[in-house]
Order: structure tokens, then C-alpha cells, then sequence
């Protein structure tokens, strides 16, 4: 079974993808403090709460490269590796963010060639507020369920950021709000102090306000189903007008990552037979897909990795280099 939502539950969801704090959120609802924090606790098992900005406005390209055999090295600017299974065969999928003018350098870092890889121009993610704007969703019995006959009306595209003036301050607050979209500018204040970098809370709350959040397009909260149920599924098609396809995909729950351009769409998600029945044959066969994969499901196991955007840069994005050994890593 999905995760079941409460109208409590369900308001705060709505309000966290576009609250800057716990108090924010509060106040949206009128639901108190207190409560909003339990709620998100309880929530914590099943969720993940990340604060996130424009691929494009960081400079950054979302690549998505898929092997048929293990890579044993993987570079800077990954985010994520896992395991998948391609109609049965398995294989493996690097997903990085990387600075444009190193996507070439990006991949030969790489020890063999890959099947398949794709280039992103942006991401974007759920967002439950728009979902009821459109009245796409309805809450009923504890479900979200999606209205895909209004879902295929929608005639809507992400909006766009453009690419950022960044520096190391901007950076270093970005890779703590990933981790936690929560977090306080006095708590990243005092990691900086840790590790050695010199600003003070007043420099850190004018680049926050200056130039991060012009870079924010939300918060993305994953309402995760079992996976037993559920398996976690990649798509990816090129298709015709992708930007609005990637628009109406993040209007759908269960429906997580999603990287775009003009012409390629890629999302990874949790949908059930009948929502990916419901999918095909109102929203997708409208915009021609041809799929660049087959059925392809992933396996459990992921390992992350939190980019440490400060260390990347040295007035532009540094060039990638090897930074992780496949066979050293642990809990795959």
C-alpha cells in the first residue's frame, strides 16, 4: 500500500514544497509548530525533504549514462550510482550533474564505453501545490489519486532560471540545503567554522538571500511506496515537446527525479500498472515517444554521493577527475 496522508498531513506536503522553514510552513497551514515538526518526523522514514536549485542556473548539465558492465571508477560531479535491470539483463546508471564544457572529459573518465547516455538541459520535481491548483489530485481515503484526463489538457512548461554568477559562499550553503532543505543558516555557519571557511552569519544570510534563492525551484518531497509493490522504474524517451511532458509529470506523485530538454525526457518513479496504463494512453502517446530503453526497473541498492559544490570550483567548475572507487564502496 502508498503512504497513507491525513488532511493535516496532506496540507503540510503541500505547504513544504514551497516553505523556506518549519515557522513558514506553520503559518501557511495554520497547523502549529509543533505539530508540523511531528508530522515531518513521522514522515522522515517514508520522505526525503531536499531543498533544490536550478541545474541550469548552477551551470551544471543533469547526464544520465547507463553500462552494460560495471564501471570500477567514477568521477567527480556524480550524484548517484545503482544497479538496474534492462528487460531482465543487468546493468548499471551514473547520474551526475556536470559543468557543460566537461561533459566529453566526463565521460573518458570512465574505464569502459557506455550503452546509452543522455544529456539534460534542466530538472524539475513534484509539486504538489500545482498538482491541486490543476486539480490533478484528489485526496481520497488516504490516496492520491491523478485525474489524467485533466492531466492531458495541461499546456504548461517548468519555468526556466538562468545560469547563475557563483561563488564559494553560494555553493557551500547549496550543498547543506540539499542535504536538508531545513537546515539554518546558523547551523551552516557553524560548519563553515569547522572547516575552515572564513564568513560570518551576516555574509552567509546575503548570498542565501542574494543569490541561492533565486536559484531554488522548490523542495522536492518523495512519498515513497514499498518497494516490494512498487519498484522503483527509469524511463526515457525522446519524444516531441518534452519540456511540457516534464511539465505534466511533476504535477504526478511517485514520480520523483525528472531531467529534460527540447527533444529527451528522463524520470524515475514508483508508478503502479494502472497509473502507467493511464500514463501511455492520455498523456504520452501526445507527444510521439519513442522509448530509448526498454522495461527497466532498480535494484534497491544506491549509492549516493553529496556533491561538495565549494570544492568543485575555483572561480568556474574545476575539471573531473576520479573520485570514487566502485569496488571500495560500502552498503551497495
Amino acid at each position: 500500500m502508498s503512504y497513507k496522508l491525513d488532511s493535516r498531513t496532506w496540507k503540510i506536503v503541500r505547504a513544504i514544497s514551497e516553505s523556506l522553514s518549519i515557522s513558514e510552513i506553520s503559518r501557511k497551514t495554520s497547523i502549529p509548530k509543533a505539530t508540523v515538526w511531528r508530522k515531518i518526523n513521522e514522515m522522515f522514514s517514508k520522505t526525503r525533504i531536499r531543498f533544490v536549485v536550478s541545474s541550469k542556473a548552477l551551470r551544471l548539465k543533469p547526464l544520465v549514462v547507463i553500462f552494460d558492465k560495471e564501471p570500477s571508477q567514477l568521477p567527480t560531479y556524480t550524484i548517484s550510482f545503482r544497479k538496474i535491470n534492462i528487460s531482465g539483463k543487468p546493468a548499471y546508471m551514473v547520474i551526475g550533474l556536470v559543468p557543460e564544457k566537461y561533459v566529453a572529459d566526463y565521460l573518458l573518465l570512465f574505464d569502459i564505453d557506455p550503452l546509452l547516455f543522455i544529456e539534460g538541459e534542466e530538472k524539475t520535481i513534484w509539486k504538489p501545490s500545482l498538482s491541486e491548483k490543476y486539480k490533478v489530485l484528489s485526496l481520497i481515503n488516504g490516496e492520491l489519486l491523478v485525474n489524467y484526463d485533466i492531466l492531458k489538457k495541461i499546456k504548461e512548461k517548468p519555468s526556466k532560471k538562468e545560469p547563475c554568477k557563483l561563488d564559494i559562499y553560494d555553493l557551500y550553503i547549496i550543498k547543506w540545503k540539499e542535504n536538508y532543505a531545513f537546515v539554518s543558516l546558523t547551523d551552516i555557519y557553524l560548519h563553515a567554522l569547522k572547516e575552515g571557511i572564513k564568513a560570518s552569519r551576516q555574509l552567509l544570510s546575503y548570498h542565501y538571500r542574494k543569490h541561492v534563492l533565486p536559484m531554488w525551484i522548490g523542495n522536492a518531497i518523495g512519498l515513497y511506496r514499498p518497494t516490494i509493490e512498487y519498484p522503483f522504474r527509469v524511463f526515457i524517451y525522446e519524444c516531441s515537446d518534452a519540456e511540457e511532458l516534464a511539465f505534466k509529470l511533476s504535477l504526478i506523485p511517485y514520480i520523483y527525479t525528472i531531467y529534460y530538454s527540447k527533444d529527451t525526457l528522463f524520470f524515475v518513479g514508483q508508478p503502479s500498472v494502472k497509473e502507467i496504463y493511464e500514463l501511455y494512453s492520455k498523456v504520452l502517446k501526445d507527444h510521439s515517444p519513442r522509448p530509448l530503453i526498454c522495461e527497466t526497473y532498480v535494484d534497491p541498492s544506491l549509492v549516493r554521493f553529496i556533491i561538495k559544490y565549494h570544492k568543485l570550483w575555483n572561480k568556474d567548475w574545476i575539471k573531473p577527475k576520479i573520485a570514487y572507487k566502485v569496488e571500495t564502496r560500502q552498503n551497495r
